[in-house]
């Protein structure tokens, strides 16, 4: 008697499995606490063609977005903690520690000109943290 071992193995794909949906999110409190980044449409895509495809870095759209929300949480957690007045604003200069002058960063793509930059905050802080 033979018996074949033979079979097709389908090495890459992308499978509906793979992808993760993104459920309960609410986009228009996520906007009008005045966060700018693009939200992908799934929250993981473990896609293999998906992940070799990348255009730029070793980071999916879905992974960056992850990594750049960590601010977001951040931001709301300490905006839930009481503080005095002279402590106020620690969750606004919190949440803007990855912004740029140039307005081209996270979470809120703030520029120089945008509250809460003090350039000369950001300088000491700077030189504190070399």
């Amino acid at each position: 008697m033979i018996v074949s071992l033979l079979v097709t193995e389908i090495l890459l794909s992308d499978r509906p499995e793979h992808i993760i949906e993104r459920v309960n999110f609410d986009e228009e409190g996520y906007k009008k606490d005045g966060f700018t980044l693009e939200v992908p449409a799934h929250l993981y895509n473990y896609g293999e063609i998906y992940n070799l495809c990348i255009e730029k870095g070793t980071l999916s759209e879905e992974e960056r977005f992850k990594i750049q929300e960590h601010v977001i949480m951040s931001i709301k957690m300490l905006e839930q903690l009481p503080y005095t007045d002279e402590m106020k604003r620690i969750p606004e200069y919190a949440g803007t520690h990855h912004e740029t002058l140039i307005g081209t960063d996270y979470p809120r793509t703030l520029s120089a000109d945008d509250p809460p930059y003090r350039p000369e905050l950001w300088l000491l802080l700077i030189f504190l943290r070399c």
